[in-house]
């Protein structure tokens, strides 16, 4: 079923982009006298026909749209009461240069999405957009006056840019997640570049989900996230796992394995299956690891750290799973290891409950997490925290806690 279309309105630019193919091309583009009318009322057509909730309509150009503004209008006109009501959902692009308040009010009266080109800092965008950033920021505030919010935002990905990744990231940073970076260095280029960075952001996008990333730097927020306050689920959950419950044996273990499916589905989102890991502590780390490992993928390793050396895994990523983590030092010791026998190794963590301490030792790294605790015991054979000690968790698990106080 077609959900999507784009429609190119015009062959025209007003700006000379140096890596942009269009002046250079622009005598041989021929103007085409299209009814986008005509095409505008066969969509709507085929969106009664196939009683489509919701259909999403791209308004750009060969060159920029707003130098046929007037046209443009025409065209949101004549759909206009199916951009009020939602059922389509239209968007342009623009180089940010012939934007102003009538413009921004008529495309917010419409619910269209204005995306404006900016290639980050201005050192960078300038160099190759004409110099054009003071006034693209300019009207990107504007935006912001009418709309309340920041606009989208497209970035050109080119040499420059890969070799100042932090530099543009935090210059997109203060506008929020609504950004998206069109590279013109596709997957291949990236590969074949002497240096490649990938930023993921929040999730990988849909189109990287089966690739393999060898040989690529993997950029993301190094930050915790922590699903203890997702949904009432997760809650009754994690009412389960916590030390003073009762609750041992076989329902204690359904908890962990659903927990771990959910971090795991978290951890989905961001990294491709293809060439991740997923390494289980045991004993304590077996079922919340199973659950991460059902919600990831990936290929699956075990160790007990008490008593084996970290395996060789060689794949690109490798996430290290334990249900609960204290001071964090044997994960330090376990990536060490894993560093040892594959350098480029890429280690994420996850963990049911993690200490505060813990979390700062681990500032470098993306961890996954159940909740964080201030509350920290030694864990022994016994059902009930009692000052410095408390029911351990595998114990728990595995139904072994003999003693009753």
């Amino acid at each position: 079923m077609v959900t999507r279309a784009c429609i190119s309105i015009n062959n025209r630019c007003n700006l000379n982009c140096t890596y942009c193919h269009f002046q250079e091309k622009k005598n041989y583009i021929q103007e085409d006298n299209m009814d986008v009318i005509t095409i505008l009322d066969i969509i709507t057509s085929h969106i009664e026909d196939n009683d489509i909730d919701l259909f999403k309509l791209g308004f750009v150009g060969n060159g920029e749209p707003m130098l046929d503004y007037e046209k443009l209008k025409q065209y949101i006109a004549h759909i206009g009461d199916y951009l009020k009501s939602g059922r389509i959902a239209a968007y342009t692009i623009t180089n940010g240069l012939l934007v102003d308040c009538e413009k921004l009010e008529f495309f917010k009266e419409y619910n269209v999405n204005v995306g404006f080109s900016v290639d980050g800092i201005s050192a960078i965008h300038d160099k190759y957009r004409c110099g054009t950033h003071e006034r693209v920021m300019e009207n990107i505030a504007l935006y912001k006056e009418v709309n309340g919010k920041y606009p989208s935002m497209n970035c050109t990905v080119g040499k420059e840019i890969i070799d100042n990744p932090e530099a543009t990231i935090g210059f997109f940073e203060q506008f929020g997640n609504r950004i998206t970076f069109s590279s013109k260095i596709d997957l291949y280029m990236l590969r074949e570049a002497d240096k490649g960075f990938l930023y993921i952001g929040k999730r990988i996008s849909r189109s990287l989900k089966n690739e393999s990333l060898s040989g690529l730097v993997p950029i993301y927020d190094h930050s915790l996230v922590i699903l203890a306050d997702e949904d009432e689920e997760v809650q009754a959950d994690i009412a389960i796992c916590k030390s003073n419950s009762g609750i041992s044996g076989s329902r204690l273990a359904a908890a962990h394995v659903r927990l771990g499916e959910k971090i795991g589905r978290h951890i989905a989102t961001v990294f491709p299956e293809k060439n991740t890991s997923i390494l289980v502590l045991e004993r304590g780390g077996r079922f919340f690891g199973d659950g991460v490992y059902m919600g990831a993928g990936g290929i699956f390793y075990s160790m007990n750290p008490k008593q084996d050396d970290a395996p060789v895994i060689n794949t690109e990523r490798v996430v290290i799973v334990d249900s609960v983590i204290n001071t964090g030092k044997s994960i330090m010791r376990i990536i060490d290891e894993l560093k040892n026998h594959n350098p480029g190794i890429d280690v994420i963590i996850a963990a049911n409950v993690i200490q505060n301490e813990a979390a700062e030792l681990f500032k470098d790294y993306l961890v996954f997490a159940t909740r964080l605790s201030k509350n920290s015991f030694v864990g022994v054979n016994q059902s009930k925290q009692t000052g410095k000690t408390g029911p351990d968790t595998a114990d728990r698990l595995f139904n072994l806690i003999k003693k009753r106080y």
